[in-house]
């Protein structure tokens, strides 16, 4: 099996791996690899066997903005401090770079803003199984206030109440009631949409444009 776990935002440490995703439904697009801890979790609570990874789905203005804090931080040019400052009131002269720079990157086309999907076999044949909210757009990510500290509040209920309390640092899937936390979860957000298809999804692949070409490394239910 393998596990993709997508998220709608997140920050570029190293330059960001293009993954062109095809997801059931017809729903086609590209994100971009962020080093989010899932992978390796995931990869020690649900076991597959195959790859990892949570990508950003962001347009590609954000992208290229993002991909230049990037590499002035690696040339020594930005610090964290500085660069963190600059997410939250983006000078003229970067918009406007960034917006020339845009082109070179691939956006997210009609890819859900928040989804997780899964690939493997299912009685020896190929299957795609997506997961995302319901709703178009989701009402949870209107605001990334809400669809940070929803989640967390309701997880920090079941530890509160004993549900996922157990000794020890865990992730967590690992820990939570899942079919509860769905349940909890439906007084904010109008559910979840299982989808399943033959298809599968695509490798990531290194970018090819003007902008991003070099060597790179590294978001949900």
């Amino acid at each position: 099996m393998r596990i993709l776990a997508l998220g709608g935002a997140g920050a570029m440490g190293a330059a960001a791996v293009r993954a062109a995703v095809a997801l059931p439904g017809g729903r086609a697009g590209t994100g971009y690899t962020v080093g989010d801890p899932e992978p390796v979790t995931l990869s020690r609570s649900l076991a597959p066997t195959g790859n990892a990874a949570c990508l950003m789905v962001v347009t590609r203005g954000t992208v290229a903005f993002l991909d230049g804090l990037r590499r002035d931080l690696d040339r020594g040019r930005l610090d964290n401090e500085s660069a963190a400052s600059l997410l939250t009131g983006p000078p003229l002269g970067r918009a406007l770079t960034a917006g020339v720079r845009a082109a070179g990157f691939r956006g997210p086309a009609s890819l859900p803003p928040f989804f997780a999907v899964a690939t493997g076999r299912r009685d020896g044949r190929p299957l795609t199984v997506l997961a995302r909210p319901a709703g178009d757009p989701p009402r949870l990510l209107a605001d990334m206030a809400l669809a940070t500290g929803v989640p967390l509040a309701l997880g920090l209920a079941q530890v509160l109440d004993g549900t996922a309390r157990r000794p020890g640092v865990h992730p967590p899937e690992a820990v939570i009631d899942a079919a509860r936390f769905f349940r909890d979860l439906e007084q904010y957000s109008p559910g979840v949409v299982v989808e399943e298809a033959a298809a599968r999804w695509g490798r990531p692949r290194r970018p090819r444009g003007r902008a991003d070409r070099r060597a790179s490394t590294a978001r949900r239910r």
